[in-house]
């Protein structure tokens, strides 16, 4: 009877054993299996952070060859343009420096404020020479004798705004010089 009994307890143990080694087997894959999928989760995250990062930097770079597009004719005039011309080329710069503000960083979008804004007083040196042109002027109270006007008030703006768009193209190179990441 003692080899009997020997053969069921080893039955047993043996039994036992598979059932514990089935349980971490069981655990295992369960482990292995959380493992991959946080895997696949994190891969899926990186490449949607990549992506974003890409459309990211194609906007801005869209949005900062707009405002350099739209920008760059008012930098290259020489002379006085008329006052219409000169509000017209403007308002096209502010609609790209919203872009621009919107897409960051902040930096670039400080930087293509100041265009806009000193287009704004370059627009308003002009208007008693724009008085003294235009059958409606922009203000009707703008004195009407002004000698020598344009010159000598539109060209400390021309140079300023120069400065301020190429302290913005210097901001947008940084940017887009910047590896994605």
């Amino acid at each position: 009877m003692d080899q009997g009994l020997a053969a069921v307890w080893a039955g047993v143990a043996g039994l036992a054993g598979a059932g514990v080694g089935g349980c971490f087997a069981v655990w295992g894959t369960v482990i292995g299996g959380r493992k991959a999928v946080e895997a696949a989760q994190e891969q899926e995250a990186r490449a949607a952070r990549a992506e974003h990062q890409h459309w990211q930097r194609q906007q801005r770079f869209e949005a900062y060859q707009a405002l350099t597009a739209t920008a760059e004719p008012l930098v290259t005039w020489r002379d006085m343009v008329p006052w219409e011309e000169a509000r017209s080329g403007i308002d096209p710069v502010r609609t790209a420096v919203h872009r621009v503000q919107m897409l960051g960083p902040a930096g670039a979008a400080q930087a293509a404020l100041r265009l806009p804004r000193i287009g704004a007083q370059a627009t308003r040196a002009q208007w008693p020479w724009a008085a003294m042109t235009d059958p409606c002027p922009p203000d009707p109270g703008a004195p009407r004798d002004v000698a020598g006007y344009p010159d000598l008030e539109w060209q400390p703006y021309r140079e300023e705004f120069r400065r301020a768009f190429e302290a913005f193209t210097e901001a947008a190179r940084e940017v887009l010089d910047q590896p994605p990441g």
